[in-house]
Order: C-alpha cells, then structure tokens, then sequence
C-alpha cells in the first residue's frame, strides 16, 4: 500500500472531488456491511472480561482517538489548489464533520465491540475482519479487504501529499536543503520516511505516535491561533484556549514512551532546522 501510494504521489495523481466522493462511498458501504453483519448475529459469550479499574485509560483512548481526524486541517486551511470556505460554512462543517466522523467510529467500535469482546479486540491485529468473521460473515470478508485497501491508499495518498506541501514549502523558506523543495524529490524522500516508520513500528505503536505527534502539531496550532489570529478570528479566542488545553492533557495521559519520542523529534527537528538555516 505504501509503495502504491508513494508511486501515485510521486507521478503527480490527485484525488478530485468524483474521487473522493468514491472513496468515500466505497469506505461508508464497506463499514456499513461490518456493522450490519455484526448486530445481525448474536455475539459469542464473553469470558475473562476484564475489570475497567484505570479511568485514566480514558483519556489515553481519547487521545489516540484524535488519529481518527487525520487530515481534517485540510477544511480549514485546504491547500493552494483547492477551494476555501467561506467563515459561514466554516461553522456548519466542522460541527457536522465532527459529528458524523465521531458516530461512524462509535457505530463500528460498537458493532466490533459486541462480536469480539474486550479482551479479544483488544488483542486482534485484524479487528474488523475477525468481528465479520465472528458474526458467519466470511462471505463479505473480500469486500471488507478491498475496502480497507481503498481507504489506507486514499489516507496515505492525502498524508503524502499533505506532507510533501509542507516539505516543499519550508524548503523554499530556507530551513531545509534547497534540493526538498522540489516535489519529486519532497515525494520520494516523505514516502521514505512513511516506510522507514511501517517497517520499524508496529501498527499500534505507530499510529500511537502519530496520534501523539498530531496532539502536538494541535497544541502548537492552537496557540499560534490565539496570539496571530486576534483580528480575523472564525471562531473565539476560548476556543483556541480550549483546544490548546485539550492537546496538552491528552498529550500528558499518552504512554511515557510515545510523548517522549514526540517531544524529542520536535526538539531534535527544531534544533536541526535552526541550526540549518540558510538565506532566501
């Protein structure tokens, strides 16, 4: 997946709107079969529950939870190439989007939840494959396979690009080498890291990572908004104050290792990129 992804962002391929449109209806109708199929049948008897004694547990859950809204800045600061909101919209689509995301995960975390049990999602590398397993849906298994399949290369593809925009941009700043803000070589060097990072990682430390690099970029984000963005403000300075505060706590509940690797990258990446900076 990472290879495809990293070949299609390298060729210059986009995802437009028809595109993303499909995408998405391929994601939803593959997740609504899943959900489907798990309620249709009567879970197996959970054993050797155990005991929700760590409330704090909570917190770290949320804070991983906020790698479901990979790429949602894109609403409110979409790139050159693609259409803005006006203020109004604004305040109409993050609301929904937020909604809608949040019960598409609570619809499938509870239909997974109900097959599986604690202890078996918990321990499933495969969560949505073994619930429709579970629930005697072998047949749609293939469907649940190529849906995924869709969604991971339209996710990486966004994160690529995304990332690849950045890189580029800091490049002609003057805070990375020149030879980075070209956009094939952006590309390849973004898509080495990516697999640099599958291969290292476990899927779980991985995306606790990301879910902790993300809480940080919100955090510095939030910040900047409510010291830059005094006169044209979309929304409150509490907001901002809000979102900062969130971040940071979420941040704090996260496992020891993964906030001391975040903090470390953004240290070493700003220690670097100081040190490194050439004129413009």
């Amino acid at each position: 997946m990472i290879a495809v992804s990293v070949a299609l962002d390298v060729v210059g391929f986009r995802l437009n709107h028809k595109l993303n449109r499909a995408v998405v209806a391929i994601v939803v109708v593959t997740l609504a079969l899943v959900v489907a199929t798990c309620f249709a049948v009567p879970p197996p008897p959970i054993t050797n529950a155990p005991d929700a004694d760590q409330p704090l547990g909570l917190l770290t859950s949320a804070g991983i939870l906020v790698f479901a809204f990979l790429g949602f800045e894109r609403i409110t600061a979409p790139g050159l190439d693609e259409p803005s909101f006006t203020a109004r919209r604004l305040h109409l689509a993050i609301p929904v989007s937020l909604v809608i995301v949040l019960g598409v995960y609570l619809a499938v975390g509870s239909a997974v939840f109900r097959q599986l049990g604690p202890t078996r999602l918990a321990l499933s590398p495969t969560p949505l494959l073994d619930a429709v397993i579970s629930a005697d849906g072998q047949w749609i298994v293939p469907l649940v396979s190529g849906g995924a399949a869709v969604a991971t290369v339209a996710a990486l593809l966004a994160v690529l690009s995304g990332a690849r925009r950045t890189v580029t941009a800091v490049a002609k700043a003057g805070d990375l080498p020149a030879g980075l803000g070209v956009d094939r070589v952006a590309a390849w060097a973004g898509g080495t890291v990516v697999a640099v990072l599958a291969v290292a990682l476990p899927p779980s430390t991985a995306i606790g990572f990301a879910a902790c690099a993300m809480l940080a970029y919100y955090a510095f984000t939030n910040a900047s908004a409510r010291i830059l963005l005094k006169e044209d403000r979309t929304w409150p300075m509490r907001t901002a104050c809000f979102g900062l505060g969130l971040s940071v706590l979420y941040g704090m509940t996260m496992p020891p290792f993964l906030l001391a690797a975040t903090i470390a990258v953004v240290l070493l990446g700003s220690g670097a990129m100081s040190l490194y900076r050439r004129p413009v």
